[in-house]
């Protein structure tokens, strides 16, 4: 039975999040009621609800009850944040609805002092949309207040307005680059070499990105190189995107109270770093820094502990997939499994999709073919993929899985992932190694138990052969077919894999 908008906010709340809701509303009244019985729901079950409620009243208007619900559950953790992590954004937008009110009632110099507060945060944090708010404020005031420069105080706030236009534009600019960028890494239909490099050239060519001084804001500043690393690394430069990721992390280093107060944005930034030594080869380097990763990344809550949990503990199983150190990457998946039951739910779909696939392949190449299907069939299944290359990979798996085992049902999975696969390759999304895949196993499958050892070593040629190398499925498929040719288990295979 599917969730409801209510449900799902409860079930992402924190056990110290629901007790202070709890405590706040004292087990009193409607919204305490619907809350306490929701939040010991599995799954949503509006019958239970109704019997629990009792009052016709509220049975009669449900709907609207639990929209109430809802609204006054965010109003209580508004509060919970403004009380326990003094979040910067909550306190900003406190003191600008605290000086609205002082000003309706015309306490001016009471609500200067909140502008005065919140003036001086945003512009530590450069928060440039908030201080156009701040400024709108002091502008109201100045003439209220009778300001006795009136003339030369509107001059410098026109100034200071207009210079955080310019930086707002900037920073819009910057990441409208950046999305764009990414639009095309998580969806690869920008072709290869020289149409995706003219592809990537049109999306940078903007004044901002030949002109580094432009980039003023603090946001800026991380956006310029991480555009530049994004940039690099889809065209397969990996050093030269490498030596940007540094730069995007020294500026978050460099500006600690950034990195304490937005613990996810920047755990988000150091994951690509992370991913960057690895695929430098810069093996020493990159445990120090996961160490320090571990030690130094502070979580002020448990949605900043999942984010943390997500990208180092991925990094990490990814890592020692491509050291082919067996026994550390089960040992870490198993550990990864606790937690996502711990964290079932709350999980970011991308992330839960990648630890899936992940899971899917440490199982493929222990050799545990049923469990590895259940969680294959989970990926194929899953209408809500917005990485391609995962699901495409998971085919490719149950396809290799369904020809070695000399599954009868290969036939049916190849005609589903042929669904699948024509409709990406008329998007122009289809990649040519999950083409040579498709191909090529259905070819195994058919083949003479004679013929199989010859066409298993032509595909391991073919795949060798292949220009793209950063491919979602590729190691596997090879460490597959060295096993089957060398007759060994793909863990030994893997123990001296090379990538």
């Amino acid at each position: 039975m599917p969730r409801d908008d209510l449900q799902e906010l409860i079930s992402t709340l924190s056990s110290a999040e629901k007790r202070y809701y709890t405590n706040a509303k004292g087990g009193e009244g409607y919204n305490a009621v619907i809350f306490e019985t929701i939040k010991g729901m599995e799954e949503y079950d509006r019958e239970a609800l109704i019997k629990k409620l009792k009052n016709p009243k509220l049975v009669k208007n449900l709907a609207k009850y639990k929209s109430d619900t809802y609204n006054d559950i965010l109003r209580e953790l508004r509060a919970y944040r403004e009380d326990k992590y003094k979040s910067v954004d909550i306190r900003l937008k406190v003191w600008l609805t605290n000086a609205d009110l002082l000003i309706e009632r015309g306490l001016y110099k009471r609500a200067d002092d909140f502008i005065k507060k919140a003036k001086e945060l945003a512009t530590k944090y450069d928060k440039f949309l908030t201080l156009m708010e701040v400024i709108a404020k002091e502008e109201e005031l100045v003439r209220k207040l009778n300001h006795k420069d009136l003339l030369k105080k509107r001059e410098e706030l026109s100034r200071e307005k207009n210079r955080a236009l310019k930086i707002i534009n900037d920073e819009q600019r910057y990441n409208d680059i950046s999305y764009a960028l990414y639009a095309v890494f998580q969806g690869r239909r920008g072709g290869n070499g020289e149409s995706l490099k003219n592809k990537l050239d049109a999306i940078i060519d903007d004044e901002i990105m030949q002109d580094k001084t432009r980039a003023v804001s603090f946001a800026s500043q991380y956006r310029y190189p991480q555009i530049q690393a994004t940039y690099h690394l889809l065209l397969g430069e990996k050093e030269q995107a490498h030596q940007h990721y540094v730069q995007v992390i020294e500026c978050w280093n460099k500006h600690v109270h950034q990195r304490d107060e937005y613990t996810e944005i920047y755990v988000g930034h150091y994951f690509n770093y992370l991913n960057s030594l690895i695929r430098t080869g810069r093996h020493e380097e990159y445990e120090a820094a996961m160490q320090w990763g571990k030690e130094e990344i502070k979580s002020k809550n448990i949605h900043e502990q999942l984010m943390v949990f997500q990208r180092l503990s991925y990094s990490e199983l990814f890592y020692h997939m491509n050291k082919g150190n067996v026994e550390r990457f089960v040992e870490l998946m198993d550990e990864a499994d606790q937690k996502l039951k711990k964290y079932e739910g709350q999980l970011i779909i991308p992330t839960h999709q990648a630890f899936q696939n992940t899971k899917a392949q440490i199982l493929f190449f222990r050799q545990k073919y049923r469990e590895a299907r259940r969680v294959l069939h989970d990926i194929t299944g899953n209408k809500d993929i917005s990485r391609i290359e995962i699901k495409c990979c998971a085919w490719i798996l149950l396809l290799a899985i369904a020809c070695e085992t000399e599954d009868d049902n290969f036939a049916n999975i190849h005609r589903s992932a042929s669904r699948y696969f024509r409709k990406l390759d008329k998007e122009g999304a289809l990649n040519d190694f999950y083409k040579l895949c498709h191909k090529k196993l259905q070819q195994l499958d058919r083949a003479p138990i004679g013929d199989r050892k010859t066409i298993r070593q032509e595909f391991k040629d073919a795949l060798l052969a292949l220009p793209q190398k950063a491919t979602v499925g590729l190691d596997e498929m090879l460490i597959w077919l060295e096993a089957l040719v060398s007759c060994r288990s793909m863990l030994e295979v893997l123990k001296e894999w090379e990538r």
